[in-house]
């Protein structure tokens, strides 16, 4: 199963994980701003040994310019 966390205009997949010590993985961020401007969430990475992480996410929406 997986699962995302929505943090509009984010998406962070998967939204739970398991790491074991020297292991790694891959946290897909994908950004879909719904207009041109800048746009900031931030979010809380909580561990099962009470560590937390705070991460900033940061995207800067742009409109599609066509040039003849």
């Amino acid at each position: 199963m997986s699962s995302s966390l929505n943090l509009h205009p984010f998406e962070l997949q998967p939204s739970m994980f398991e790491l074991r010590k020297g292991e790694a993985f891959v946290l897909e961020c994908v950004f879909k701003p719904p207009d041109d401007r800048l746009f900031e969430q931030e979010m809380i990475i909580v561990c099962d040994n009470c560590a937390t992480v705070e991460v900033k996410l940061i995207g800067q929406g742009q409109l599609a310019r066509v040039e003849y």
